[in-house]
């Protein structure tokens, strides 16, 4: 039963684990969701440009707007290195957890073995003092019904020699 809770106990950990790589996917994609739609800007703003170049339209403030959509693109990148990086390190330190765990398990697990040999010999041993016993009472009750049908004959005889004897001794009663 033990071991049941500590793999139902590991079970959980890598339970816990998998839910927070999910997590982490999951923002993850967010992340590059959000770079996919800062690309799209990006190339949005590099069509404005050359649509403001073939116009001539204000182009200084065309200009501005490039730049601040550049730096979203770029700072969405620098974002997205940062959560990259943070996963990896989540991931690592997950799976050092999780490597350190199946390593307490299964030395666990390595300890539990002999214990489950000797309550399996334990239990074998039982059996056979069980079988033993049931052998030795079955033996006991034949010898028990063989002096019981003994003593019954013994009481008949008595009892067929105490009747032939009665009137012999009746005679001497009389005659004493």
């Amino acid at each position: 039963m033990q071991n049941d809770q500590e793999k139902s106990a590991a079970l959980e950990i890598r339970n816990k684990a998998h839910e927070k790589l999910t997590k982490q996917h999951s923002k993850i994609q967010d992340v590059h969701e959000q770079l996919v739609a800062a690309k799209t800007v990006e190339k949005e703003v590099k069509a404005r440009k050359a649509k403001l170049n073939d116009e001539s339209v204000s182009v200084m403030s065309f200009d501005a707007q490039i730049v601040d959509w550049q730096g979203k693109v770029h700072e969405m990148e620098e974002r997205l290195k940062g959560k990259v990086k943070e996963r990896n390190q989540i991931i690592a330190d997950e799976n050092q957890k999780l490597g350190a765990l199946s390593s307490e398990i299964e030395g666990k697990l390595q300890c539990l073995e002999p214990r489950e040999k000797k309550v399996e010999a334990t239990i074998a041993k039982a059996s056979n003092l069980c079988s033993e016993a049931a052998s030795a009472r079955t033996a006991a009750t034949a010898e028990q019904q063989k002096i019981r049908a003994k003593f019954n004959n013994i009481v008949k005889a008595f009892n067929t020699y105490m009747d032939s004897v009665d009137p012999f001794l009746e005679r001497v009663e009389e005659v004493g």
